[in-house]
C-alpha cells in the first residue's frame, strides 16, 4: 500500500481532461487535516523546509483516509470520484483533495456536500497516522509519539 503512495504515476493531461468532462462539478475538501491531538506544525510553502514531494505523498495518505471514512456507495459509482489537485504558486506547488461529481445527480451532490460541510474530519485516524510515521514525511506530522 505505501509503495503505491510513493510511486504512483502522474496522470496525463488526457486523463485529467476526461475526468473534468465526466464530472462537471467539484468540491474542494482542502489540505490534510491539522492535527489538534498532535499539534502538528507543517512548514509553510514559502520556506526552505517545505517539500512538495512529501506534501503530495501526505495528500495521498489523506485521500486513502477519506476513502475509508466516506467510501463511494455502489449506486453512485461513476457519479463521484476523489482527486488530488496540485496548485502552482509563486512559492511552489501545494496540494488539495477534491471530490468531483456529476452535478445533474442530486444524490452525488448531496454526498459531496455532506463530506465537505457536515462530516469532514478534524484529525487523522490511526491507520493514517501509522502510514505517516512509516513514511517519515518531512512535511507531515512533527510531534508524533
Amino acid at each position: 500500500m505505501l509503495d503505491k503512495l510513493q510511486l504512483a504515476p502522474n496522470k496525463s493531461r488526457v486523463y485529467k481532461k476526461r475526468l473534468t468532462s465526466l464530472y462537471r462539478d467539484e468540491s474542494d475538501l482542502g489540505n490534510v487535516p491539522y492535527s489538534v491531538r498532535y499539534k502538528e506544525k507543517r512548514p509553510p510553502i514559502n520556506t526552505p523546509y517545505y517539500d512538495a514531494d512529501s506534501a503530495l505523498i501526505e495528500c495521498r495518505v489523506f485521500k486513502q483516509y477519506i476513502q475509508r471514512l466516506f467510501p463511494i456507495p455502489q449506486e453512485l459509482e461513476g457519479q463521484l470520484c476523489y482527486r488530488i489537485r496540485g496548485y502552482n504558486s509563486d512559492f511552489g506547488t501545494y496540494y488539495k483533495l477534491s471530490i468531483l461529481y456529476n452535478d445533474s445527480n442530486l444524490d452525488a451532490f448531496n454526498f459531496a456536500c455532506n463530506i465537505e460541510l457536515v462530516e469532514f474530519p478534524s484529525d487523522w485516524d490511526e491507520i493514517a497516522l501509522k502510514d505517516l510515521r512509516s513514511l517519515r514525511l518531512s512535511s507531515a506530522l512533527t510531534n508524533l509519539g
